[in-house]
């Protein structure tokens, strides 16, 4: 997942919401295809989960942001996103480095993100 559009001025937001697949009860991230599960009511630091080291990540159209979770920033966003997916997670965020679209929906960019709810 990456971003169409970057912001000049980023958004701050504290909640969002995530799509996940589900296996066994677990939940995993849809583009980092790791093994690893994402564990519901702990804050989960991105570079945890990271498939390389790079820190930036950069667009076809806007430039570089530094790299770290997405998360959309309503449930609505997070059913248009696009993607396949089992279930949409809503998440606490913190230390947001970057917002903008993905495919017309609004989404952050985080560091740490704590899922607290399914919908």
């Amino acid at each position: 997942m990456c971003l169409d559009t970057v912001d000049k001025e980023v958004r701050q937001v504290k909640d969002g919401y995530k799509v996940v697949h589900l296996t066994d009860g677990d939940f995993f991230t849809i583009c980092y295809r790791t093994e690893k599960p994402l564990p519901a009511g702990e804050w989960l630091d991105e570079a945890d989960y990271a498939r390389d080291e790079n820190d930036l990540i950069t667009t076809f159209s806007s430039g570089v942001y530094p790299r770290g979770w997405h998360s959309y920033i309503t449930k609505e966003d997070a059913g248009n996103s696009g993607f396949h997916f089992d279930a949409i997670v809503k998440v606490k965020i913190k230390e947001v480095l970057a917002s903008g679209t993905q495919w017309g929906n609004g989404v952050v960019v985080s560091r740490f993100i704590k899922i607290v709810e399914v919908k």
